[in-house]
């Protein structure tokens, strides 16, 4: 039976929009793998993951019941089946959720023939994510850095994208968790809101090119703002580090350095307790193919 593979990556979002409502995210390449193919299980919606991501039943129950059962109807004495394999490691910031939604909508939409715009695809995951999180914008800029690369400015209260670049720097990023527990924020969000201009002149130094001296600024205020690791992330910066930020609302510290210097970032993120992933930005959107038996 038909299926269709699509190939992406995740997104590291290092300005979070719950401080300011505006937001800003970069393609970074850990990648992300569905399959979508046709099952003689009439009716069905089937789902097999893989990888790291294997925890959020809450969002795939909406990716099948939010979306996949509307258009099931569209297919005669056949199922659905959706292989999931994702190396995004879930609850450290990364928005692994956002990542998977989105492909999974997209693998869906090609296997179904439905037509749907790009933007359609993005409507239709932040629908899933408004139906998790209770925020239909709240993974506006995750779900477009993941699904089209590049570095991505926008404005999540408005639902708009405000910039995007294709570009992205030309260095290495080491992920920094110990988790896969996010911080106390919600004591912490008036006392975070009430900068909320500082927020969003940080995210106006991004989006008009400054994206590591953004997340940097972001990095460190936010960290202080929000409880989270403040010492070593200055301190990679003492050391040498090109930027340093949060992944999201944390807890995560995202270490950008020079190809010679990962391996001395890597063993003293490690010395100090963290487990590390090192990736790159990447300006690569996705890809698919269609498979015919």
């Amino acid at each position: 039976m038909k299926a269709v593979e699509v190939i992406g990556h995740g997104s590291l979002p290092f300005i979070t929009s719950i401080t300011s409502g505006y937001a800003a995210s970069m393609g970074v390449d850990i990648p992300l793998r569905v399959v979508a193919s046709f099952t003689d299980k009439s009716g069905e919606v089937e789902f097999i993951i893989k990888g790291e991501w294997d925890k959020d039943t809450k969002l795939i129950n909406q990716v099948r019941k939010g979306f996949l059962n509307k258009y099931l109807n569209r297919i005669k004495d056949r199922g659905i089946r959706l292989e999931i394999d994702s190396r995004i490691p879930p609850g450290i910031g990364l928005k692994s959720g956002a990542s998977v939604s989105v492909y999974s909508v997209l693998a869906a939409t090609q296997l179904l023939e439905l037509s749907f715009s790009e933007n359609d695809v993005i409507h239709q995951a932040l629908n899933i994510s408004k139906a998790v999180s209770g925020f239909y914008s709240a993974s506006l800029d995750g779900i477009y850095a993941s699904l089209k690369g590049g570095v991505v400015y926008t404005d999540n209260m408005g639902g708009r994208v405000i910039s995007w670049y294709t570009g992205v720097p030309n260095k290495f990023v080491i992920i920094a968790y110990r988790g896969s527990s996010g911080s106390d924020l919600l004591s912490r969000m008036r006392e975070i809101r009430r900068y909320g201009e500082l927020f969003k002149k940080i995210f106006d130094v991004g989006q008009k090119g400054g994206h590591l001296k953004a997340a940097t600024l972001n990095g460190i205020l936010f960290s202080i703002l929000g409880n989270l690791d403040y010492e070593t992330l200055v301190e990679t910066l003492t050391e040498g580090a090109v930027a340093a930020c949060i992944a999201g609302t944390g807890p995560s510290l995202c270490i950008f350095v020079r190809e010679d210097d990962v391996d001395r970032f890597d063993a003293m993120l490690r010395d100090k307790g963290y487990k590390t992933l090192i990736t790159r930005p990447t300006s690569k959107g996705y890809s698919y193919k269609v498979i015919e038996d």
